[in-house]
């Protein structure tokens, strides 16, 4: 497995224990709002990696394989709706209490992440590796 893929691996392990501790704890306490606080800054970070390191050389490689060209074209939609979700899911947090609501969008976040981590890791950081070998 190459650095990349392992390092951006490791990051979706780290922000799903991480959401798993926060389901572990009183949604309302401190230590869950720091805890989601941690979660959004490693989303950031993740995501501006990707973008930086990971999706330019997909993309270079789709110019000229059409199988690829239309995964990535499949998974740019699916995670601009995602990123969409998951940080109004961050902004609603910061500026509400939280609330039974809260907890049912929390869950909701947490699964649409967990699809979205299995679907990057088995078809794009795939396409990755097998482009690097």
């Amino acid at each position: 497995m190459s650095k990349l893929i392992n390092d951006l691996t490791n990051e979706h392990q780290t922000v799903i224990g991480i959401l798993n501790e926060v389901a572990s704890l009183n949604i309302a306490s401190d230590e869950a709002r720091e805890k989601l606080k941690t979660v959004k800054d490693a989303l950031i970070n993740h995501i501006k990696k990707e973008d930086s390191q990971l999706y330019p050389f997909l993309n270079k490689q789709a110019e000229t394989n059409t199988s690829l060209k239309s995964k990535l074209n499949m998974f740019a939609k699916d995670m601009d709706s995602v990123t969409k979700s998951v940080f109004e899911f961050f902004d609603n947090y910061e500026n509400e209490e939280s609330n039974h609501e809260f907890a049912k969008s929390f869950g909701r976040l947490v699964g649409m992440l967990k699809t979205r981590i299995m679907k990057e890791e088995k078809v794009i950081y795939k396409e990755y590796e097998n482009l690097q070998n």
